[in-house]
């Protein structure tokens, strides 16, 4: 993810690639360590590529070990928008493709993650989403179509290890696109764990996922130079973890959800209930469109009908 900074400088997160040793048959047979990592964006070769370590991770090799420079960013030449782009291992013929997101230096945003807040639970959904099994919460590709078709760019968080790449980006955007023959999640980044699949088995049973994700969330937002968490608009989870993670880049709790099994989203604030096909249903006030003409507008609610739900779980009729 890459933002354009008001001097008309560009900052990303970082980059970060796994080449697993099954990845080929020469990968297979060959050390990785050492190997060098060429990277395309819209088909063009970087001028900086990156360096395969021991356990498989690529870096670049030097102090920042995971950033492109501001002037490495810029030879890019990215367009606004999405750019496809991969990482190409020569020597072992191995090529991963990803996508880099170009946005302003004003956009609103809305964080949902993924295991248990698109799909119905952690378990059923990380295997059942990866099947095709139809375990996603009922209104929740609707309520993300209208914030997407609004103007609002949505970012997808998941403690999944980069090992599930391919699957996480298959179910989002391939199996839950023209669901009900119209609605689909819009495009977007998807930042996952920078670890093995096996290091963020063992962080997930024993520290939680709240680090990683409160780590991740504030890489995004210190993009956004003298904005910080003011340009999220909405936040989404499914337990105390998410909840913590919002609340440590101080994201504003008055537009935080927590859903349940049930699908029943509870405000972090107010303690007032909604669902998804609630909040698609009243998505013009929830979520005002983004005027192209007014790309700062006032993030400014309590005039809204919806105000009211969001201080009075009593509304609320499931």
């Amino acid at each position: 993810m890459v933002v354009e900074q008001p001097d008309g400088t560009l900052r990303a997160t970082e980059w970060h690639v796994q080449i697993g040793k099954f990845s080929t048959f020469k990968s297979l047979f060959t050390s990785r360590e050492g190997r060098k990592i060429e990277i395309f964006v819209s088909g063009k070769k970087s001028g900086v590529g990156m360096t395969i370590d021991e356990d498989g991770d690529g870096y670049f090799d030097r102090e920042m070990k995971f950033r492109m420079t501001p002037d490495e960013l810029k030879g890019l030449d990215l367009k606004k928008g999405k750019s496809s782009a991969h990482f190409f291992v020569p020597t072992l013929d191995v090529e991963i493709k990803f996508s880099v997101f170009f946005y302003g230096k004003y956009e609103h945003l809305i964080f949902t993650d993924i295991d248990g807040t698109i799909t119905k639970s952690d378990a059923r959904g990380f295997v059942g989403g990866t099947l095709g099994l139809e375990v996603h919460h009922e209104g929740v590709v609707r309520l993300l179509d209208a914030v997407g078709k609004r103007g609002y760019s949505v970012m997808y968080l998941t403690a999944r290890s980069l090992g599930f790449d391919i699957t996480t980006r298959d179910y989002l955007f391939k199996e839950l696109q023209n669901v009900d023959g119209a609605y689909s999640v819009p495009d977007g980044p998807l930042f996952m764990s920078p670890k093995t699949v096996g290091e963020t088995a063992v962080e997930h049973f024993s520290e939680g996922p709240a680090g990683q994700k409160a780590h991740t969330l504030a890489s995004v937002l210190a993009l956004f130079a003298g904005q910080g968490a003011k340009v999220v608009d909405g936040a989404y989870g499914n337990a105390e973890t998410d909840a913590e993670a919002y609340r440590h880049v101080k994201i504003d709790p008055s537009r935080t959800w927590i859903v349940n099994k049930e699908s029943i989203l509870t405000n972090v604030a107010s303690k007032a209930v909604s669902s998804y096909t609630y909040q698609w249903e009243h998505a013009d006030e929830l979520y005002p469109r983004i005027s192209e003409h007014r790309p700062t507008m006032v993030r400014e609610f309590e005039g809204s009908a919806l105000s009211a739900l969001l201080r009075d779980p009593a509304t609320f009729k499931s």
